[in-house]
C-alpha cells in the first residue's frame, strides 16, 4: 500500500496499482484507525468474531519473493469477520 499521508488517526482514501502476470490492478480503499472501524461496526449492530492481519502464504512468497517479501512484517490489510449483535446481552 502507498505511504500514509496524514496522521495515524486520519481517515484517508488511498489507491495502489500493482502488476502480476501482465495484469495491472488498481486497488482503492479507505485507511482508518482500527478504533474508528470498530466503532462503525458497533454502530451498525455488528460484533467482531475474528480479526486477521493478512500475510502472504509461503507458496506466494516462493513465487513472488521480491514483490511480496516486504509484506511479511507489515500487514497490507486487516480482515474482520463480523456477526450480528442482535440478541446480544449488551
Amino acid at each position: 500500500m502507498p505511504a500514509q499521508h496524514g496522521s495515524y488517526f486520519d481517515a484517508e482514501f488511498v489507491s495502489d496499482t500493482w502488476t502480476k502476470a501482465d495484469v495491472e490492478v488498481t486497488q482503492h480503499c479507505w485507511r482508518r484507525p482500527p478504533a474508528a472501524v470498530v466503532a462503525e461496526f458497533s454502530a451498525a449492530g455488528f460484533v467482531i468474531d475474528a480479526i486477521t492481519e493478512a500475510r502472504p502464504s509461503e507458496e506466494a512468497l516462493r513465487r513472488f519473493p521480491a514483490e511480496l517479501g516486504p509484506l511479511t512484517d507489515v500487514p497490507s490489510f486487516i480482515v474482520y469477520r463480523l456477526r450480528s449483535g442482535l440478541g446480544d446481552s449488551r
